[in-house]
């Protein structure tokens, strides 16, 4: 577990601030509390935190002006369960995908839950301005197997340069 921490600054190609990773045999679960997780970047994905075959519950934090250089400015999900409670999630860029959150799931490598309750999620973007491809996701993008659940949450002032999902 991790208490009342600022993560910030960093860069990596995965989760510029954070790096999740499991298996199909083993689920490992992080539970983060009163944090700030802010300024990082991520080269392709996931600027604050990439999590892939793991478990992440995010309390009373902060995940905000991070940059996913291709997708997930501010958090990718991927085959993965993911609580946001009480957390905003603001002013991400992700190049392509998911200013906000990128949600991938699929069958082979297991599908994605997302659960938000109480949260923010404001002035995320998207910068790319290419429409040929499926850009697009100010806030979200949900692709595959994924399952998402909102309650008493605020989406405001994402954008998409794309006009595909503000």
């Amino acid at each position: 577990d991790l208490y009342s921490i600022i993560i910030s600054n960093n860069k990596a190609k995965y989760g510029g601030g954070i790096y999740l990773s499991g298996s199909n045999k083993w689920n490992p679960i992080v539970n983060i509390y009163d944090s700030k997780i802010i300024d990082n970047m991520a080269t392709t994905e996931g600027g604050a935190i990439y999590t892939y075959k793991h478990t992440a519950n995010i309390y009373h934090s902060n995940i905000s002006s991070n940059t996913g250089n291709n997708i997930g400015g501010g958090l990718v999900c991927s085959s993965s369960t993911l609580l946001l409670y009480n957390t905003s999630i603001t002013n991400n860029i992700a190049a392509m995908k998911g200013g906000g959150i990128y949600i991938n799931g699929d069958v082979s490598n297991g599908i994605s839950n997302v659960n938000i309750e109480r949260g923010l999620i404001q002035n995320n973007q998207i910068s790319t301005i290419n429409t040929d491809d499926m850009n697009g996701g100010g806030a979200l993008y949900i692709k595959g197997k994924s399952y998402l659940y909102t309650r008493e949450t605020s989406f405001l002032s994402n954008a998409a340069n794309t006009n595909h999902g503000h």
